[in-house]
């Protein structure tokens, strides 16, 4: 399975499961893979107690929608990510995996109307933008670039393209191909 997905700041980045699994990063359990923190051995070994000092990992993001069959749906079929387990079994929770990124968590109560600010958006990067876009464009889904330009492509400074929809609740999205290269 080629779905895991690393987490920056604002970036969720696909990489490899399977290399991430084989290398202990990352665990298969029950709903789906999730990340493991390496801790310090020689910290533990010598007191015994967890080092402080390691680092957080990211758990889950939520996203508060109206509609949760709709926004379960475009989730699911515009990323190809995958639904995993949730302990609620209430109608109003959707969780995808995201590899070692953590898990999306898609919860429905959302009020009609928010405005969402294109600052704060979910970046997921694909190998080709391009391919990805014939994808938007097949179920037609507006896209634009930072600036605002409809069905144009961003390219920053390193090259790397980028483009920018929202989901059904207005959510705004980031595809790049900032994608590990094999």
């Amino acid at each position: 399975m080629e779905k895991a997905i690393w987490l920056g700041l604002s970036a969720l980045i696909f990489m490899s499961a399977d290399v991430y699994a084989q290398t202990g990063a990352l665990k298969q359990g029950k709903n789906g893979y999730s990340a493991v923190v390496q801790k310090k051995k020689a910290v533990e070994k010598d007191t015994g107690k967890r080092d402080m000092k390691t680092k957080a990992v990211i758990n889950h993001i939520a996203v508060y929608v109206e509609d949760i069959q709709k926004s379960t749906d475009f989730y699911k079929n515009v990323f190809d990510l995958e639904v995993i387990p949730e302990p609620f079994h209430d109608g109003r929770h959707t969780w995808f995996s995201l590899g070692a990124a953590g898990h999306l968590h898609i919860i429905s109560g959302a009020r009609p109307g928010v405005v969402h600010d294109k600052n704060e958006h979910l970046c997921f990067s694909v190998p080709s933008v391009t391919e990805f876009i014939s994808k938007l464009n097949a179920r037609n889904i507006a896209y634009e670039n930072w600036a605002g330009d409809q069905q144009a492509v961003t390219s920053r400074v390193d090259g790397i393209k980028q483009i920018y929809f929202k989901d059904p609740d207005g959510h705004w999205l980031e595809v790049n191909d900032d994608y590990p290269k094999p």
